[in-house]
């Protein structure tokens, strides 16, 4: 069952051409393009939204990077010429790291901040096969790339790394596999792509968004050997960057026409719903909401730490400040724990798109614990703090 992408809170700073690394729930991204200036910016994204993080030591777009959110590597890009500059980030502040062999930009990119990956990119006008290992200190060289490219994307790790899309003077859908020392052929995407993201493993990836002969909202999702069609992005983009799994990623930034600030979240579909009852009323910054759930219906699954969660969409209805709207416009999302008791992260919206930050509490009303382990659970969210309120 391939999964769907839904809206997710902004990147404070729009930009294009930008680099991310680690999971939906701890992500990461940095540099980029912002109309025109090189950008320094880099944001962390927790559950629901992103915040400022410690500014790169070297502004530039059309890098790549790796790792997690408190252990990143950026590398390679443009900073009005080819860049070998490597920068690691510790959750708070980037240093300067071993510089590339190859001085490079277009470049993708996977693994960790202590066994990095980089491979392909633009030298000097040349579409370019270099791959280069890194060790926490300095890079060496690696097996080269079978097809050489830019404007690629890549996940995975550095012994089993994986490269897709990219231009090799025309729009490319090669896949190439890394097991350490050399690449060898994969599944070529679908649809050929260049200027696209990706995320996941050699044998679980996304690839999304992108260029053809216009932007493309198109996905795929990798198993080891093919592609298959995925969710499509709501907003088509290319130059984008993304972070996570294939079951639990995210998309941001990118090019529309403008820079983009777009973020999106990706789920998997489950085939289990919980019946809520009851009716929860509140009010923040004098909005009043009255929201009755006869049916919440997951939409995707994932970790952090030694908690799972759950998102879904409220299809019941909802009156806003007396307006009444019966359709799957006005909706409730829920970062649901799955075990019963547990203070949860809710979002709410509105029709108009309009919505709310706050708190949830889940209580099992069927004695299940946790009130998922049956597919038809019955469970009440009730509302405990809603503090926040955003325009969508």
């Amino acid at each position: 069952m391939s999964g769907v992408w839904s809206v997710g809170d902004p990147l404070t700073t729009a930009r294009k051409q930008l680099a991310g690394c680690g999971t939906k729930a701890a992500g990461l991204s940095f540099g980029g393009d912002t109309s025109g200036a090189f950008s320094a910016v880099t944001e962390e994204h927790d559950v629901i939204a992103w915040s400022s993080g410690g500014a790169l030591a070297t502004a530039r777009d059309n890098l790549a990077g790796t790792g997690t959110q408190v252990a990143a590597l950026s590398f390679g890009g443009d900073i009005d010429a080819k860049s070998d500059v490597t920068e690691e980030y510790d959750g708070t502040s980037w240093s300067s790291g071993g510089a590339l062999g190859t001085a490079r930009l277009f470049l993708a990119g996977c693994g960790t901040q202590v066994a990095g990956l980089s491979f392909g990119g633009d030298t000097s006008g040349a579409f370019s096969a270099v791959t280069e290992e890194y060790n926490g200190t300095a890079w060496s060289s690696g097996g080269a790339l079978a097809a050489a490219r830019a404007y690629l994307a890549g996940c995975g790790t550095q012994v089993a790394g994986l490269s897709f899309g990219g231009h090799v003077g025309t729009v490319s859908a090669v896949t190439e596999k890394y097991d350490g020392a050399s690449w060898s052929s994969g599944g070529a995407l679908t649809t050929a792509r260049y200027a696209l993201a990706g995320c996941g493993t050699q044998v679980a990836a996304l690839s999304f968004g992108g260029y053809i002969s216009a932007v493309s909202a198109v996905t795929e999702e990798y198993d080891g050997t093919s592609w298959s069609s995925g969710g499509a992005l709501a907003t088509a983009r290319n130059y984008l960057a993304g972070c996570g799994t294939q079951t639990s990623g995210l998309s941001f930034g990118g090019d529309i026409g403008t820079v983009s600030a777009v973020t999106e979240e990706y789920f998997h579909e489950l085939d289990r719903h919980g019946v809520v009852v009851g009716t929860s009323e509140f009010s923040s910054y004098n909005w009043s909401l009255s929201v009755t759930c006869d049916q919440i219906e997951t939409s995707g699954i994932w970790s952090a730490g030694n908690k799972s969660y759950i998102q879904g969409e409220k299809r019941a209805t909802a009156t806003v400040d007396g307006f009444t709207d019966s359709t799957n416009a006005a909706r409730i999302e829920m970062l649901a724990a799955i075990v019963s008791g547990a203070e949860v992260a809710v979002r709410l919206y509105d029709s108009s798109g309009n919505y709310w930050h706050g708190d949830a509490l889940v209580e099992s009303l069927d004695g299940t614990n946790p009130v998922s382990a049956l597919p038809d659970s019955t469970f009440r969210l009730t509302f405990t703090d809603l503090p926040e309120f955003e325009t969508g």
